[in-house]
C-alpha cells in the first residue's frame, strides 16, 4: 500500500471510528453515506482485503479494537444459532413454525433455511452436528411443526399446575395433544392446516368421549366449524398465536377444581422471547403448597379477542 494509499486509509478509518463512537459498531450497510464518504463499501473492501492478506497486522488490530466482523455471514450465523438454543431450552426442540419471530429475529425461518441448506448439501458438518445437539429434525415433512409451537405452550403452563399432565398421550386408543388424567380432560390444537376435516376431529372426540373424557379444542380461526354434536368445547386463537396468552388464561380458568391462581391484567406476547415462558410462569404460578383448592382462579375479565364457543358436550 503507498504513502497516499495509506493517508487515504487513515483518513476513511478516521470516519469509521467516528462512526463507531456514535453506533458501537462497524455492521455498515453497503451503500451507506457517513462523513461525507460511502462508509459501507469501504467497510466492504476492509473485509475482502482482510480475506486476502492485504491488510497489515496493526490496521487488522486497529478495526479489531473497535469489533470488526470480518465474516457477516458467520457472524449472522453464531447469532441465530444462540436464538435457537434459547428456543430449544424452552421447549426442547427446534420445531419451530415458520412464522415465528420477534422484535426483528425470524427465527423460523432461519431453521426452515437450515433444513434446504442441508438438503442441498450446503450446510458444513460442524454445523450439522451442533444444530442435531439441539434435535434438529432435517425432514420435517412429517413432524406438526403448525401446531407444535402453541401445543408446546399449553402442555408448558398446563405441567406446571398439573405434574401429571401428558404431552402426545397415547393410551385411549388415539393421540391426544396434552392429557391430563387427574381431570380426565384432553385439550387438542387444531391448526388450520391440519384440521380441515371435521368429521376426523368430531370422531375423535366421541371416541374420547365415550371413554370419559372431556375435549377441549383450541382451533385456529379459518378451520371449519364442528358440527353438533361436537361432544368437545371450543376455544378460537388467530393464527399468529397474538392472542394465544388469554386462550390459554381462559381454558385454565375453565378447568374446574383448579388452585386459587391470580393472573396479571397481560401476559408476555408467547410470540416473543421464548423464555417468556419462564418469566410468566414465574409470575403467575406460585409453589404448589401456596395453592387452596376450594378457591377458582381469578382472572382478568377482558379477553380480547379471544371467543371461546361453548359447543354439544354429550
Amino acid at each position: 500500500m503507498g504513502s497516499m494509499d495509506l493517508v487515504k486509509w487513515e483518513q476513511k478509518f478516521a470516519i469509521a471510528k467516528e462512526y463507531y463512537l456514535e453506533f458501537g459498531h462497524l455492521n455498515v450497510p453497503d451503500k451507506y453515506v457517513y462523513g461525507g464518504i460511502i462508509l459501507g463499501n469501504w467497510i466492504y473492501l476492509q473485509r475482502k482485503n482482510y480475506r486476502e492478506n492485504k491488510l497489515s497486522q496493526a490496521q487488522i488490530d486497529r478495526l479489531n479494537a473497535m469489533h470488526m466482523v470480518w465474516d457477516v455471514i458467520e457472524e449472522n450465523w453464531e447469532k441465530m444459532f444462540c436464538e435457537a438454543q434459547k428456543y430449544f431450552a424452552s421447549f426442547g426442540n427446534l420445531l419451530v413454525p415458520i412464522a415465528y419471530h420477534y422484535d426483528d429475529i425470524y427465527l423460523g425461518k432461519w431453521i426452515s433455511h437450515q433444513r434446504q441448506s442441508y438438503a442441498k448439501g450446503k450446510l458444513p458438518a460442524s454445523k450439522i452436528e451442533r444444530l442435531e445437539a439441539l434435535g434438529m429434525i432435517w425432514d420435517a415433512s412429517n413432524s406438526n411443526i403448525a401446531s407444535s409451537f402453541p401445543e408446546q405452550a399449553i402442555f408448558f403452563y398446563l405441567s406446571k399446575i398439573y405434574p401429571d399432565a401428558i404431552n402426545r398421550c397415547a393410551d385411549y386408543g388415539c393421540e391426544i395433544d396434552v392429557f391430563i388424567p387427574s381431570l380426565m380432560v384432553g385439550i387438542e390444537y387444531d391448526g388450520f392446516a391440519w384440521h380441515q376435516n371435521t368429521k376426523k376431529d368430531v370422531g375423535k372426540n366421541k371416541q374420547l368421549h365415550d371413554q370419559g373424557i372431556k375435549v377441549l379444542r383450541i382451533r385456529e380461526m379459518g378451520c371449519p366449524e364442528l358440527p353438533e354434536p361436537s361432544y368437545c368445547e371450543v376455544y378460537t386463537v388467530n393464527r399468529s398465536y397474538t392472542d394465544l396468552p388469554m386462550v390459554i388464561k381462559t381454558l385454565i380458568a375453565d378447568i374446574s377444581g383448579l388452585p386459587t391462581l391470580v393472573l396479571p391484567q397481560s401476559l408476555p406476547n408467547l410470540v416473543g422471547m421464548p423464555s417468556a415462558f419462564s418469566r410468566l410462569a414465574m409470575a403467575v404460578i406460585p409453589d404448589p403448597p401456596r395453592y387452596s383448592v376450594n378457591i377458582r382462579l381469578t382472572i382478568s375479565a377482558s379477553v380480547g379477542s379471544t371467543t371461546k364457543v361453548p359447543s354439544s358436550y354429550r
